[in-house]
């Protein structure tokens, strides 16, 4: 699959896909920023059975990527997803030439019938004063109700710093799933198995400690699983460092809530997974035991064939 990057200069794009796909650390492509790109950058990366061919494009060039025919059908011949970054700092002083660009973005996708989804990441979201981040779906309607096309457009909520970085693994994780015939039959499995529950949440993560495979109960809401993401990589590590911890049934506290989890060591079925993470709301230990069961039972199934 091919995957396109776009979007103005010093957004982050590739401190995203340095961060995702080459591990690198966040902190120091925070610290230390990136050299800008030229041109259009090529790249290719495995992501369980799925080979992506990354479009890393130029922030400075993007006018003219936007003009020329022949810059265009580099960019986005045979695309399967084109994500435009965009940042806190440019929303709030340039949204108009923002909004004029995924315009046109849709235009030439449009104009060269080319069938790849169109995704916006929000990054650099640690900018935004915590008393405000209450404010993400007001921003994507807001958003969405600027441009105008026939079809909302997925907005992904975005920062590498610690306490976020997980969002961006969740985003590939959303938006690769679709293209993965195994992970999109095992999530399928997953939902269902936790579909009649309350309070739930299940999270596979792979080597790297991505988040590869994520669901939940209809009654999770997007800010909640925001506000426990940086809760679960301290957990993690721990587990790693700790291998007591396996099965054990553990209460934590995150934000104001208090949660049930249990972490899993899954990679005796794929040499790709790492984690198996089960939260509950409602602290209850029978039930995540008893989910558990169901997924490792599944889990077996899928990966004995």
């Amino acid at each position: 699959m091919k995957l396109v990057l776009i979007g103005k200069p010093s957004v982050g794009k590739t401190s995203i896909k340095q961060a995702v796909f080459e591990m690198n650390n966040p902190n120091d492509l925070i610290i230390y920023p990136l050299e800008p790109t030229r041109g259009i950058n090529t790249s290719s990366y495995s992501w369980i059975d799925v080979d992506i061919n990354i479009f890393d494009t130029s922030g400075q060039e993007l006018p003219f990527l936007l003009e020329d025919e022949e810059e265009q059908k580099k960019a986005f011949k045979s695309a399967s997803i084109v994500i435009y970054v965009l940042d806190y700092t440019m929303y709030t002083s340039k949204k108009d030439l923002l909004i004029k660009d995924i315009k046109e973005i849709h235009k030439i996708m449009q104009k060269y019938e080319i069938n790849a989804e169109l995704t916006l990441f929000f990054h650099k979201i640690d900018l935004i004063h915590h008393k405000n981040r209450n404010l993400f779906s007001i921003i994507e309607n807001d958003i969405n109700e600027s441009i105008k096309i026939e079809k909302n457009l997925q907005v992904y909520f975005t920062s590498l710093q610690p306490q976020f970085i997980y969002n961006i693994f969740n985003a590939f994780s959303e938006i690769l799933i679709k293209f993965s015939k195994k992970l999109h039959d095992l999530k399928a499995n997953i939902d269902e198995i936790i579909g009649e529950t309350k309070g739930i949440i299940c999270l596979i993560t792979d080597e790297n400690n991505k988040v590869i495979i994520q669901t939940m109960t209809d009654d999770i809401k997007p800010k909640f699983i925001r506000n426990i993401y940086h809760d679960i990589s301290s957990i993690t590590q721990d587990f790693q460092i700790n291998k007591a911890l396996k099965s054990e049934f553990k209460i934590i506290e995150s934000g104001n809530e208090l949660l049930g989890i249990n972490i899993e060591d899954v990679k005796k079925y794929n040499q790709n997974f790492n984690h198996l993470i089960l939260i509950s709301q409602e602290l209850d230990k029978m039930k995540l035991i008893k989910i558990r069961d169901n997924l490792f039972e599944k889990l077996n199934r899928f990966y004995s064939n």
